[in-house]
């Protein structure tokens, strides 16, 4: 019988790492008569190439790898995915076979393994896989190993394959796109077909939204009409699949329950949104991500723009890690393209790292729009303590009435309920 991707009509494909040549034949030779695909690799460096470059249904790893042990392999791995993966452990080595289980192994078998057997352990392993996408999907899930990286994976994993709205909440950059994008994939959306609108489009109303998926950036500045009309599309989309779009996703910047509270935002539409937010936090909350994701971004962007695959020296991905990345993952991955470009034979090191830093721009835009946006929260803060009266929060603020003003004018608040007071 072959073996079939649930999704496809196509064999599932397992990825086999191991050192021992002959070892690697008697394996592809038991798994190909039981209908499976195999691409082999001798070393965990050809193993992760493989794996990022071919997307494969399972990786069945001998636990002593050249390079890194299948153990660190497997950590570097669910960092980005819940492919299954199967360690083959020596007989008699039972703390090996605990600390693979432990550190996320789908399976353990021995080595030597029952041919017999193998077949029918990989079918399990890929039929418990909850996240598998169809064959050739070109998914990236959230990539880090940061709590907070972990826990939206969990809450994305959660919440896939529903009809309910999703709001995206966290800074500019952080990652709010791609998560809606995640998600959508694990609906089975492919990219191309997610609908973005962002606030400055004007004929978001006579597109086709029916049956699709909708992504709202930036809600919070829709114009108020618009986000009265997609909280009643977002209604029709959870009670209706023929007359609804198949699902809405949202993101937001700002505090929606201020933004109610300061008339700023539609509180119907507010209310429909929290009930599932999925927060993006900072890059500078979650640093222990910043390698994952640059290397994660380096083969992205390689592939993207014709290059060879990039990889990092150990110091270059330090020096990467002590920097702040005010403007978020947005910032670190126009970074990471620089790099990628200015390092023609692929290897990127601390010096090209160092240089191409000293000439970005970037830190400086984004330490402008950092400030900007504590401003803008600080101030609508402090108006919503004072009940909208600006000389009280200039008396708060230490600031004077007429500079409360022009900050107030600065960021469109004149125009809001607030007051002038004495």
């Amino acid at each position: 019988m072959t073996a079939k991707n649930n999704d496809s009509q196509e064999p599932a494909r397992v990825l086999i790492a191991d050192p021992v040549r002959e070892n690697r034949v008697s394996l592809v030779e038991a798994l190909s008569c039981s209908g499976f695909s195999c691409v082999e690799a001798a070393d965990s460096p050809s193993a992760w190439s493989q794996f990022a470059a071919d997307k494969p249904d399972l990786i069945l790893a001998a636990l002593r790898l050249p390079g890194l042990s299948a153990l660190d392999l497997l950590g570097r791995v669910r960092d980005v995915s819940t492919i299954p993966f199967i360690v083959q452990v020596p007989t008699g080595e039972f703390a090996a076979a605990v600390m693979a289980i432990r550190s996320g192994a789908s399976d353990v078998i021995p080595l030597p393994c029952d041919a017999q057997e193998l077949p029918s352990r990989i079918h399990a392993a890929i039929a418990s896989n909850p996240n598998r996408l169809p064959l050739g999907s070109r998914s990236r899930m959230f990539v880090g190993r940061s709590t907070s990286a972990v826990h939206i994976r969990e809450q994305l994993t959660a919440l896939a394959g529903l009809r309910i709205p999703v709001l995206f909440s966290g800074e500019r950059g952080s990652g709010r796109d791609h998560a809606a994008t995640c998600l959508a994939q694990l609906d089975g959306v492919p990219t191309k077909d997610l609908l973005k609108f962002s606030p400055s489009s004007n004929a978001c109303r006579s597109r086709n939204d029916v049956s699709k998926t909708v992504y709202l950036d930036n809600i919070e500045l829709h114009s108020r009409s618009d986000q009265a009309y997609w909280n009643d599309r977002i209604r029709e989309s959870e009670w209706s699949a023929e007359s609804g779009p198949r699902r809405v996703f949202a993101s937001t910047g700002s505090d929606l329950e201020m933004l109610v509270r300061r008339d700023e935002v539609d509180a119907k539409l507010a209310a429909t949104l929290r009930r599932f937010v999925i927060h993006l936090p900072s890059l500078r909350e979650r640093t222990e991500d910043v390698i994952s994701l640059a290397e994660s971004l380096g083969r992205e962007i390689s592939l993207r723009i014709g290059r060879t695959r990039a990889t990092f020296t150990d110091s270059a991905l330090h020096l990467l890690e002590q920097q702040p990345w005010l403007g978020n993952v947005s910032q670190l991955a126009m970074v990471i393209e620089k790099l990628v470009a200015f390092s023609p034979d692929g290897l990127i090191t601390r010096r090209v790292v160092s240089s191409i830093l000293a000439e970005s721009p970037a830190s400086v835009m984004a330490l402008r729009r950092s400030a900007r946006h504590h401003q803008r929260e600080e101030l609508l803060a402090m108006l919503d303590a004072t009940g909208g009266n600006l000389a009280e929060a200039a008396r708060r603020m230490n600031m004077s009435r007429g500079a409360v003003i022009y900050r107030a004018q600065k960021f469109g608040l004149l125009a809001k309920r607030v007051r002038a007071g004495v």
